[in-house]
């Protein structure tokens, strides 16, 4: 999956940002554009909610967190690289404390947020959006 090959890109830029402070540039470099990307497949996911949101009745939770929207299989795979990038892009920013651009990490998660999103708004199941003019 795209979410876990992003997570593992960011463990690899970071243990060797740790090892090497000479890699503090292309660390940076890496981390940014996986923030950006997934800034922009975030902007995409609220477009396609707003849209998908007229006939669905979706949430915040279930389109992102994908909570009672999508098979446990693979809430459990997306859910878990987002909780990956998170822990490795902290420890990274606390080991590194003496080099300040490695916190730039720490905004990288938001690209697996964003897939996931982008896997519950085009695969997500939720229920119909009730109409009150359904009841006439």
């Amino acid at each position: 999956m795209l979410s876990w090959g992003a997570t593992a890109l960011l463990g690899i830029v970071s243990v060797v940002a740790l090892l090497d402070p000479d890699f503090v540039g292309p660390f940076f470099a890496v981390t940014f554009v996986l923030f950006c990307i997934g800034g922009v497949l975030l902007a995409l996911d609220v477009v396609l909610a707003v849209v998908r949101s007229t006939r669905d009745a979706m949430g915040i939770g279930g389109l992102f967190f994908l909570v009672d929207a999508a098979p446990r299989a693979v809430r459990r795979s997306l859910n878990g690289s987002l909780a990956a990038a998170v822990a490795i892009s902290v420890a990274t920013a606390v080991a590194g404390l003496s080099t300040p651009e490695l916190a730039f990490g720490t905004l990288v998660p938001l690209l697996q947020l964003s897939l996931s999103g982008f896997w519950g708004v085009r695969h997500g199941l939720f229920d119909a959006r009730w109409d009150s003019s359904d009841a006439r």
